[in-house]
């Protein structure tokens, strides 16, 4: 196997970080949905250090992460390597997520 080199546009690496892309943003949703368990039991608006550590390893678990990291670097154009995905990920960055054919009033 042997290793490409890619070289990304300058400021666009936040677009293609596969773990940006999907794996943090499912945890940071596993826990809150942890959060919102702990103060529905009536957990208090403070936690103690033992009980964001479970918390946070919960959600870790629930995180389905081999399934998210994959679906990362395909969904970054990362692997299998796709410089179109690639491409459209940047336009859409540089556009704002604006969609490609709207207009500005004249």
């Amino acid at each position: 196997m042997g290793i490409l080199l890619i070289l990304f546009p300058a400021n666009a690496t936040h677009l293609l970080q596969p773990l940006d892309v999907a794996v943090f943003s499912t945890f940071k949703a596993c826990i809150k949905r942890q959060a919102d368990i702990y103060l529905g039991n009536g957990g208090g608006c403070s936690l103690s250090k033992e009980d964001a550590v479970s918390m946070a390893s919960t959600a870790w678990k629930l995180s389905n992460l081999e399934a998210n990291i994959k679906a990362g670097f395909r969904g970054c154009g990362l692997f299998p390597l796709n410089k179109l995905k690639m491409a459209e990920r940047l336009d859409s960055y540089l556009r704002n997520g604006t969609p490609e054919n709207t207009k500005l009033a004249e």
